[in-house]
C-alpha cells in the first residue's frame, strides 16, 4: 500500500524494490532494492515487499520476504541500518521500538535507532502471524488459528491469549481510539477494550 509523508509517496514492489516519489510530480527521489533474487526456483527468488511499512520522523522502516528489515532516511535514501529478518506482513513502530513478525513466526522488538535486538519471542513459530500492533503496554499479534496473542512490551513474555475467529487472523489489528479492532478471516470484526 503506497503511503504519503512530507511531500513524498513511498511504494514497495514484488521484486523487493522500494521507491520514493515526489508527491506533486511523480518523479523518483530515490529507489533501491532491499534484496537480490537468490536461488533457482521462482519461490526461492521471492523478495516481495508485501506488508505495510512505517514512516515516522522522516525515517522509513520497511521489511521484505527473504530479505531484510531496514531503517532508511526518507529523503536521502541513506540506509541507517539493516537486519537479516524476513517478513511478509509489515511492521509497527512506537516510542523508539520497532516490532516485527518474521516469516518463521518469531516476534522481534528492535531498537528503532540502531536495529539492535531488544527481545525476541520464538514461542509462535509456524503460526503464520499477522503484523504486530502495540496496544497500551501489550504487543498484539494474530495467527492462522484465529488466536490473538498478547505479549509484554518490555520483555516479550506472553501475558494472555484470546480466540477470535476459527478461520484465522491475517490482517494487522488496528487501533481505534482506546480500543483494538481485530478482523478475522471469516469476516467477523471484534472490538476489544480495556478492563474498567
Amino acid at each position: 500500500r503506497p503511503q504519503f509523508a512530507s511531500g513524498a509517496v513511498v511504494a514497495g514492489f514484488s521484486n523487493g524494490k522500494l521507491a520514493v516519489l515526489d508527491e506533486k510530480t511523480g518523479l523518483p527521489i530515490w529507489e533501491k532494492s532491499l534484496a537480490q533474487a537468490k536461488g533457482k526456483s521462482e519461490f526461492e527468488q521471492l523478495s516481495d515487499i508485501d506488508g505495510d511499512f512505517v514512516i515516522t520522523n522522516n525515517m522509513l522502516y520497511v521489511g521484505n520476504y527473504q530479505g531484510q528489515v531496514a531503517a532508511i532516511d526518507l529523503f536521502s535514501g541513506r540506509v541507517i541500518w539493516t537486519r537479516d529478518i524476513s517478513t511478509y506482513v509489515g511492521l509497527f513502530e512506537d516510542s523508539g521500538q520497532l516490532y516485527v513478525s518474521d516469516s518463521d513466526g518469531i516476534i522481534w522488538a528492535l531498537d528503532s535507532a540502531t536495529g539492535s535486538t531488544l527481545w525476541s519471542q520464538p514461542g509462535l513459530k509456524a503460526r503464520q502471524l499477522s503484523a504486530p500492533t502495540l496496544y497500551d503496554d501489550l504487543v498484539v499479534v494474530g495467527d492462522f488459528a484465529g488466536h490473538l496473542h498478547l505479549l509484554s512490551k518490555q520483555e516479550g513474555q506472553f501475558v494472555g491469549r484470546l480466540h477470535i475467529d476459527r478461520h484465522g487472523i491475517k490482517i494487522q489489528p488496528q487501533l481505534y481510539q482506546d480500543n483494538l479492532l481485530v478482523m478475522g478471516q471469516s469476516g467477523q470484526l471484534v472490538m476489544l477494550g480495556k478492563k474498567q
